[in-house]
């Protein structure tokens, strides 16, 4: 028996070596591992047929003998090679190759399943530079799928393409075979099973490149998706992607989110408020100039307003994300979770990539299809907040009683709104309606009209204290709500003040 056998002998063996069917190399795995690695004098015969066919399979999967004897491994265990294959470290930053390969390609997950708190693009970006050639493998897994279904439009993948395309031409597989030599955190089983992916993700590419290439026949608008794509992933390179500090700090709080670690997220909480703060004070004040809270629309107020222009400041986005994962149940942490689903992220180069093509229309000469379809973005780890707020001119702050410790009190400025109304009315005696239940509604006609006076200042409310200190009495200020807390989100120097001239506690210019 060939030495990569390692003395296991599957007793009866094959007496014919052939393929496995449909090009399965799970069967041809087993059919030449069987064949080899017997003592049965039947296959003595067929045994240069064998060898022929390991070392034709051993080019297509990049095995040497070394991986070979894995595969003997894999095969006398197939009875558990359907196990999902186990992440080995509790920490994002270190992650083995195939760690990196099943939390790119399945997610997160306790036992057997499929993340639902994140998408691939965003996996393979929270890895960062760390990430090995067989994590790029399990982020291309995601990156073959072709249109298909009823009503399937040739198009229906185009940006998914474009979002991966740089991935699939770097990718390396002789780097993944040397790869997974050194990754003795998993077992053999789980070695092979990646070996047996590597043509059949490379063969998946090719028709993806095939079907992306028929495309630009078609119209130059695909082509510009691409283009569109690059720029995002060169852009964010270029600019927050050498924020190390700030990265490193995201991938920290992602870390503790996914392995649920109260360790991985000590301390936190002043690390993201500077963060925030500090990428607050890079965006221009004229950004958000004449944005205001509207009194009796607050879903519609500075806040809602501010988000989308807010969350396409990469560094800002980048500290939001950071601070959500950090204090998801804080207002100030549930609105910057809300904010940042407007668009698909600027977590690293392929989410960057995502929201560039997601700002762009790409309008088709076929008239009949119009425009490149999106896709929609995935799940993320951090949740959806309101996005709505109010608030008004501090009059003063008094302290919180029983019911809100810890809290300030505020008490707004009077806000007084004139309109004229009619004061004096009678009826003419006509029916005007007839409700649903009955009631009869008669004509009414104006007499008298003046103008009148309403107060319309929001009652006094509890804020924390952390963001009280921001406010000045006689300064506008907004708010923002989550889980029976208010937060300040934004100060105004004065009740006159066209843009605010501080947010979430950094000073705007």
């Amino acid at each position: 028996m060939p030495g990569w056998c390692k003395g296991e002998d599957f007793k009866t063996g094959r007496s014919s070596t052939v393929r496995g069917r449909d090009e399965s190399y799970k069967v041809t795995i087993q059919n030449v591992v069987e064949a080899a690695c017997t003592s049965d004098p039947a296959v003595e015969p067929t045994r240069e047929a064998t060898e022929k066919l390991r070392r034709e399979v051993s080019s297509e999967l990049f095995m040497n003998d070394a991986d070979w004897s894995d595969a003997v491994l894999y095969v006398k265990e197939r009875d558990k090679s359907y196990d999902r294959t186990k992440i080995s470290t509790t920490n994002l930053g270190a992650l083995t190759p195939i760690d990196q390969y099943v939390a790119i390609k399945d997610g997160f997950v306790d036992g057997v399943g499929q993340d639902n708190s994140s998408d691939a693009y965003y996996r393979a970006d929270a890895i960062g530079d760390a990430l090995t050639e067989t994590g790029r493998l399990g982020f291309l897994e995601t990156c073959m799928a072709l249109p298909g279904g009823v009503g399937a439009r040739d198009d229906d993948r185009v940006v998914d393409w474009a979002i991966c395309a740089e991935d699939a031409q770097k990718f390396d597989p002789k780097k993944v075979a040397e790869e997974l030599r050194t990754d003795t955190a998993h077992e053999a089983r789980d070695r092979t099973r990646i070996h047996l992916r590597l043509p059949v993700v490379m063969q998946g590419l090719a028709k993806v490149a095939a079907a992306r290439d028929a495309l630009f026949k078609t119209d130059e608008a695909y082509k510009a998706v691409f283009d569109v794509a690059q720029k995002g992933r060169d852009d964010w390179r270029k600019g927050v992607g050498t924020n190390t500090e700030l990265l490193a700090l995201v991938q920290s709080t992602e870390s503790g989110f996914w392995f649920h670690s109260r360790k991985q997220f000590a301390g936190c909480e002043e690390k993201t408020q500077k963060a925030i703060a500090d990428a607050a004070s890079k965006i221009p004040a004229k950004l958000l100039k004449n944005l205001f809270d509207e009194r009796y629309d607050p879903f519609h107020g500075f806040a809602d307003k501010a988000a989308p222009i807010l969350v396409d400041q990469a560094e800002f986005n980048l500290a939001a994300t950071a601070y959500t994962l950090c204090q998801p149940k804080t207002a100030i942490g549930a609105y910057l979770g809300g904010a940042l689903y407007l668009n698909p992220g600027l977590r690293g180069p392929r989410t960057a990539a995502f929201t560039a093509i997601f700002h762009q229309e790409f309008a088709l000469d076929d008239t009949q299809l119009k425009e490149v379809k999106k896709p929609r973005m995935g799940a993320r780890p951090y949740t959806a907040g309101s996005t709505s707020s109010f608030g008004g001119v501090l009059k003063s702050f008094t302290p919180g009683g029983s019911d809100a410790k810890g809290k300030k009190i505020a008490n707004l400025q009077q806000t007084l709104i004139k309109q004229e109304e009619c004061v004096k009315s009678h009826s003419t005696g006509r029916i005007a309606r007839i409700t649903p239940n009955g009631e009869v509604q008669y004509e009414q006609v104006c007499d008298k009209a003046a103008i009148v006076t309403h107060d319309h200042t929001w009652d006094p409310f509890a804020v924390s204290e952390r963001s009280a200190t921001w406010v000045k009495p006689g300064q506008l200020f907004s708010t923002v709500g989550a889980n029976g807390e208010m937060e300040v989100i934004a100060v105004w120097s004065s009740k006159t003040a066209k843009q605010p001239s501080l947010l979430l506690g950094g000073v705007l210019k």
